[in-house]
C-alpha cells in the first residue's frame, strides 16, 4: 500500500507538490525579477516606462519616459559635463515644447517639435539670453517672416521664407527704426526693386535685380537727394565700367589732397605739443 502511494504521487503532474501522504502543498507566490535599471521593452519590442543612458564619465546622456515606443512627459538630454542641453515636454498630441541650452546651461532657443521637426514660431537667444530672432516653422521648414533683433531688442531685419526658401520682402532697419534696405527674393534669388537708404532716411541707391543678377539702370544719389551717377547692368554685367574708373580716380585724388594736409604723428613723436599746435 505504501509502495502504491509513492507510485501514485510520482505519477501526478510535477508542477503540483504533495507531502508523503498525498496532500497538495499550496503554491508559493511567484517572484517577479525586476531589473535594477530602467530601459524596458515589452513583448513587441516597444519601449515602455523610464529609459536612460549614460556617458562613460557617469553623467546621464538622456532621461525619458516612453509609452508604446513614443516619448511621453519630459525628456531631458545632457552634455558630457552634466549640464542640460535639451528639455522637451511632450503633450498628449505628441508635440513637444522644447528648450535648448548651451554648455553653461543658458537658454539659447525654445519652440515646438512635431516629431523631430520644428513647428510654429521658435525664439532664439544670444549668450546673454537676449532675444536674437524669431523664426516661423511648418513641418521643419521656414515659412513666414523671420525677424532678427539688435541686442537692445529693436527690430533689425525681416526676411520672408516659403518652404525653407527666401521668397518675398526683405527689409533691414536702423536702431532708430528707419529703413536701411528694401528689397525682395524670388525662389531664393534677389528679384525686383532694390533700394538702400542712408542714416537720414534718404534713398542713396536704387536698382533692379532679375533672378539674382543686377539689371537695367542703377542710380546713386548724394546726401541732398541729387542723382550722383548711374550704372548700366545687363544680366549682372556692368556695361559702363569706365564711369566707376573715373569716380575712383576722383576719389583717390581727393584722398591724396586731404592726406597731404594731415599731420603725420610720426614726425612729432618726440614733440607731442608741437603736433597739437601745428
Amino acid at each position: 500500500l505504501i509502495l502504491f502511494s509513492f507510485l501514485l504521487i510520482a505519477a501526478l503532474p510535477l508542477k503540483a507538490q504533495f507531502d508523503v501522504f498525498g496532500t497538495r502543498i499550496p503554491d508559493s507566490p511567484k517572484r517577479v525579477n525586476l531589473p535594477d535599471s530602467p530601459n524596458i521593452t515589452d513583448s513587441n519590442g516597444k519601449k515602455q516606462g523610464e529609459w536612460s543612458k549614460k556617458y562613460e564619465n557617469g553623467y546621464y546622456k538622456y532621461k525619458a519616459n516612453f509609452k508604446d515606443d513614443k516619448p511621453v512627459g519630459e525628456m531631458t538630454r545632457y552634455y558630457e559635463n552634466g549640464k542640460k542641453s535639451v528639455v522637451i515636454v511632450y503633450r498628449a498630441d505628441g508635440r513637444g515644447a522644447a528648450s535648448l541650452f548651451d554648455e553653461a546651461e543658458n537658454l539659447i532657443a525654445e519652440g515646438i517639435y512635431n516629431g523631430t521637426a520644428r513647428d510654429s514660431v521658435w525664439r532664439f537667444y544670444d549668450e546673454k539670453s537676449l532675444l536674437k530672432s524669431t523664426e516661423p516653422y511648418s513641418n521643419g521648414l521656414l515659412n513666414g517672416v523671420v525677424a532678427i533683433f539688435y541686442p537692445e531688442g529693436v527690430l533689425s531685419e525681416e526676411i520672408t521664407y516659403v518652404d525653407g526658401v527666401k521668397h518675398g520682402p526683405w527689409k533691414r532697419y536702423s536702431k532708430s527704426g528707419g529703413v536701411q534696405l528694401d528689397a525682395g527674393y524670388k525662389n531664393g534669388n534677389l528679384d525686383g526693386r532694390y533700394k538702400t537708404y542712408n542714416a537720414n532716411g534718404i534713398c542713396d541707391v536704387t536698382g533692379v535685380y532679375v533672378n539674382g543678377a543686377q539689371d537695367g539702370v542703377w542710380k546713386v544719389f548724394d546726401s541732398e537727394k541729387n542723382e550722383d551717377y548711374t550704372l548700366q547692368y545687363k544680366n549682372g554685367v556692368l556695361l559702363n565700367a569706365s564711369e566707376i574708373d573715373k569716380r575712383m580716380e576722383k576719389k583717390l585724388a581727393e584722398y591724396e589732397s586731404t592726406r597731404k594736409m594731415l599731420k603725420d604723428p610720426e614726425i612729432y613723436r618726440n614733440d607731442p605739443e608741437g603736433y597739437m599746435s601745428r
